[in-house]
């Protein structure tokens, strides 16, 4: 099997199973037999297609005389493959394009549409492999940067032409890689030098202390660094949730929905691995991973364990600082996982009352003066500020806490465009200043 050939067929298992796409590459390419240099084309290519089909199926349904949704699953995809060499690969000679995406039509035994790509793709090469801009400016951002058109309305609607736009220019790939230095074990500077010696280059990022952004390296595991617990991978969005929750040496803090462990890990270091860390995750081969984690960064004050989110235990007892980061639909890590931005938007409509529910539970366990914090990596209003809203209207006991540990004055945050080159997020703090029932502390 070639390459291409290996990119049409995990395509199509992806739009007609709904697997996960990390998922579906890994196995094909473990089975493929190909060497290193095409199982790192077929990787690239797979995944630019994925990240561009609103554009793509734009530019193929320009050329077609059929509509997209008569074509079969295989032609679609080898279509689809075909111009993202076109648009993103100029490397690759057009002719060699062309001659391909027949031959794939004969492999995927679609051989009788064979003519049909042929004109398809030399049509869209006759006018300049030029994308068509439509005047309405929803659709036009989506053509242009590869994001569904509700989903970029709901961004237009809710945050304005700037930060949609700049947020959109950040979902371009690649993503940069974030790693947490683990301060407890070694600084910056001293794993700076330790990563060099393995092939990988470390800078420190600004405004953020224990943050760095890397260059190279491959698959991190490998590292002698990783495997010494002397960092872990975390975005930039999750460290600075973290930071947020003010978490101090000596505090008692629950993690309600913790896994695979990140921000976890990140606050264990910012109580000095001194104090009660509770990590919870609603299942327990989850939970393994935080224990896991935990072990390799040589983490002590973390305690994993199974729990539901959304039922209150009261022996659990009472927390300084409670992280409510809950299950949500996942739009601001479109650069992480391209297939998120094809969810539906009226498939998350559940999602707030499970978030709400969350965060009435995850209430029930802060004390007094305490801080909870609630946090989501999308961008939908809906389950973001919505969610607040409606909590701090039924609960006068909670007050909202400004941010100023990462420097903001406000009380909530949406990193959808800002200095931060991270994912989408966001993060409201929520400090307990009184008793249920809105009467206040003594």
């Amino acid at each position: 099997m070639t390459a291409r050939a290996l990119v049409v067929k995990a395509l199509v298992r992806v739009e007609e199973q709904g697997a996960y796409s990390n998922l579906v590459l890994d196995g094909e390419l473990s089975r493929s037999g190909l060497d290193s240099r095409d199982k790192a084309f077929a990787s690239a290519l797979f995944y630019t297609t994925l990240e561009r089909l609103v554009t793509l199926d734009a530019c193929i349904a320009s050329q077609s005389s059929r509509p997209l949704g008569k074509l079969s699953p295989q032609v679609l995809a080898i279509l689809r493959v075909s111009v993202c060499q076109l648009l993103y690969m100029p490397q690759i000679p057009p002719s060699a394009v062309v001659d391909e995406g027949v031959k794939l039509t004969r492999q995927n035994r679609q051989a009788s549409a064979g003519g049909f790509v042929n004109g398809v793709l030399r049509s869209f090469l006759r006018g300049g492999c030029a994308l068509s801009t439509p005047p309405e400016e929803g659709e036009a951002l989506a053509i242009q940067y590869g994001v569904p058109r509700p989903l970029v309305e709901l961004w237009l609607r809710s945050y304005g032409r700037e930060d949609t736009e700049g947020f959109l220019k950040r979902c371009q790939p690649p993503a940069p890689l974030y790693i947490r230095v683990n301060r407890l074990r070694i600084d910056e500077e001293a794993l700076a030098a330790r990563l060099a010696e393995e092939g990988v280059t470390a800078r420190p990022v600004d405004g953020l202390e224990g943050a760095m952004v890397l260059e190279g390296g491959g698959d991190l595991r490998r590292l002698r660094a990783f495997e010494e617990g002397l960092f872990h991978v975390q975005d930039l969005s999750s460290q600075l949730c973290a930071k947020a929750l003010e978490a101090r040496p000596g505090m008692a803090v629950l993690d309600v929905c913790a896994a695979p462990g990140g921000k976890t890990f990140t606050l264990a270091q910012w109580m000095e691995d001194r104090g009660r860390l509770v990590a919870c995750d609603l299942h327990p081969k989850r939970v393994g991973l935080i224990a896991k984690g935990a072990r390799r960064l040589g983490l002590h004050c973390v305690e994993a364990l199974a729990a539901d989110g959304s039922v209150w235990e009261e022996n659990r007892g009472r927390f300084d600082r409670v992280l409510c980061d809950v299950p949500c639909s996942g739009y601001g890590i479109l650069r992480r996982k391209p297939e998120v931005r094809y969810k539906p938007l009226e498939e998350t409509a559940g999602l707030p009352a499970i978030q709400y529910k969350i965060l009435e539970t995850s209430a029930k366990y802060t004390k007094e003066g305490g801080l909870l914090l609630y946090s989501t990596c999308t961008l939908h209003p809906r389950e973001n500020q919505q969610v607040v809203e409606r909590f701090l209207q039924a609960h006068p006991e909670f007050s909202p806490h400004p941010l100023t540990a990462i420097g903001v004055e406000e009380g909530q945050l949406t990193l959808i465009n800002t200095r931060w080159d991270s994912d989408g997020f966001f993060l409201a703090a929520l400090e307990r200043t009184g008793q249920p029932g809105g009467r206040p502390t003594k």
